[in-house]
């Protein structure tokens, strides 16, 4: 008895000497050694295009496990490098592919929080921080804690956000 499989559904067949796929009768099978090689070239296209959850299934269903666990491993990796640079989005689609979705879903949190600075800070020593005016767009130091500051070229008043003020000791 050799195992066939339909190339239309993808069912795997164990019957002896079929001419008809019993799920969808279709006449297109093929023996599942000749389907190997292709499908581990396939398999190799998916590794080195860093899809490896994707060829992780692939393997499964060769029943080739221990490649298929290499690969799962390989994707967390890949997955935990991303989160660590702020890819959250891609991280979190990586996990969802190996279906681990309490990770998925822990990083998409992330995602949403984001944490917003504004956006000209400069840190200069630690008691002094450089901010741009928002009205005439020069740098000026920033040492003491009160919540308003008058700048010293145009000499308008302007608001000092509560974060910028937390960073100054």
């Amino acid at each position: 008895m050799t195992k066939m499989m339909c190339n239309n559904c993808n069912e795997e067949i164990l019957s002896a000497n079929v001419k008809l796929c019993p799920y969808c009768h279709s006449t297109n099978l093929v023996s599942k050694k000749e389907l190997i090689p292709s499908k581990l070239s396939k398999i190799v296209k998916l590794e080195k295009g860093g899809h490896y959850a994707e060829a992780a299934r692939e393997y499964e269903t060769l029943e080739m496990p221990e490649k298929a666990n290499k690969c799962r491993r390989l994707a967390v990796e890949e997955a935990i490098k991303l989160e660590k640079t702020g890819r959250y989005k891609l991280a979190a689609r990586l996990y969802e592919d190996l279906e681990m979705w309490e990770k998925a879903c822990k990083i998409r949190r992330l995602e949403r929080k984001g944490h917003v600075l504004p956006k000209d800070v400069k840190v200069g020593s630690v008691s002094l921080i450089s901010m741009c005016c928002p009205y005439c767009n020069t740098s000026q130091p920033i040492a003491s804690k009160s919540n308003q500051v008058a700048c010293s070229n145009c000499k308008k008043k302007y608001a000092i956000p509560k974060k910028v003020l937390d960073l100054i000791q």
